[in-house]
């Protein structure tokens, strides 16, 4: 079936209008009027809501689309290859026919950068003025780049795999097979600010990640083969702490969640600021999006989805209650209506 996309301009915005002794005269209302249709469903709506991208299933087509006038901006073979940048004013576009990635100024239209990568997509910095590109060439090693979003200057070209950029842009984070080392380049100067010889591996497991903090204060280089996690200060290059298990900082980079899969994943809890083990269980564990409530799955056996979740206040530490899957092979907890309902799936 093909899903008809509707845009609609909004020409006067509802205010005010439930407020009591608010007069009649004073309501105002909207009319919505259609610009144009298109086959396909809504991937994503750029951050300044002036671009879409619509994806067809029925001719594979992916399409970057002008909101307001409807006008195609390009049009992929695939469904998994334009991003936007965080503040919408650029994109990143993987040319299937040309096998280039490239980034569009969505303003003036012009390509400010492209380059035969090997890769989907172009990771931006939180600024968006800088970006990370991953090449997998065939005829030389891996590499990673740094490069000026607006300019396409190449900023900073370094060798190795699973590479990061910092939130900032100011660092960059690469493993070097030929090393063992997990390898920090300061962009701006390209000297290395931090190398870790990774420890405990043996002949042909090498595989580590650099992994940056939200605010970019806090650097984890974690080493898949051991499960160990080691945490750095970024500027001091200090390290503060070790964790297990891959590591996922919180929105607010005020939490560290981890795990390690054996038959089923062990799930640790640390706060990013000192290291402190909060809690670990068997199953999992999430937060709410304003990191005030803690939900922790303890599991029945290996491998299930059911067992006793328990929702937890982290300011207090103190259990609000538990829901039981007892009698499903499930659940799922979740807050709603600004933490004041839960809903529960079983």
């Amino acid at each position: 079936m093909i899903l008809l996309l509707k845009i609609f301009s909004l020409v006067l915005l509802i205010s005010l209008t439930f407020l009591p002794g608010r007069a009649q005269d004073d309501i105002q209302f909207v009319r919505l009027t259609t610009y144009w249709d298109a086959p396909g469903i809504i991937q994503e709506i750029s951050p300044l809501s002036d671009f879409i991208i619509i994806s067809d299933s029925t001719t594979g087509l992916t399409r970057l689309v002008e909101i307001a006038t409807g006008d195609i901006v390009t049009e992929q073979p695939r469904n998994d290859v334009i991003y936007f940048s965080s503040d919408g004013h650029y994109v990143s576009i993987y040319d299937v026919m040309s096998g280039n990635t490239q980034i569009l100024d969505l303003k003036s239209r012009k390509i400010t950068y492209e380059a035969r990568t090997g890769i989907i997509l172009i990771r931006f910095s939180t600024d968006s003025q800088r970006g990370r590109v991953d090449f997998h060439p065939e005829d030389r090693s891996d590499h990673s780049q740094v490069i000026e979003i607006e300019s396409g200057n190449v900023l900073i070209d370094v060798p190795g795999i699973n590479a990061q950029i910092s939130p900032d842009g100011r660092f960059i984070g690469i493993t070097d097979p030929l090393t063992q080392t997990v390898n920090i380049y300061a962009v701006d100067s390209g000297e290395t600010a931090l190398q870790w010889q990774l420890t405990d591996y043996d002949e042909g497991e090498i595989l580590a990640s650099s992994i940056f903090s939200p605010d970019g204060n806090l650097l984890v280089i974690y080493q898949h083969h051991n499960f160990a996690g080691y945490v750095f200060e970024t500027g001091t290059w200090e390290k503060r702490y070790e964790i297990t298990g891959y590591p996922n900082f919180s929105t607010t980079g005020r939490y560290i969640t981890s795990n390690r899969h054996a038959n089923y994943s062990h799930v640790y809890l640390y706060e990013a600021a000192t290291g402190r083990l909060i809690d670990e269980v068997d199953g999992d564990m999430y937060l709410d999006i304003e990191e005030e409530l803690l939900f922790r799955r303890e599991a029945r056996a290996p491998g299930d989805n059911g067992g006793t979740t328990r929702i937890i206040d982290l300011s207090s530490d103190e259990t609000l209650f538990d829901v039981s899957s007892e009698g499903y092979d499930s659940i799922s907890v979740s807050v709603v209506a600004n933490n004041t309902l839960v809903r529960i799936y079983r």
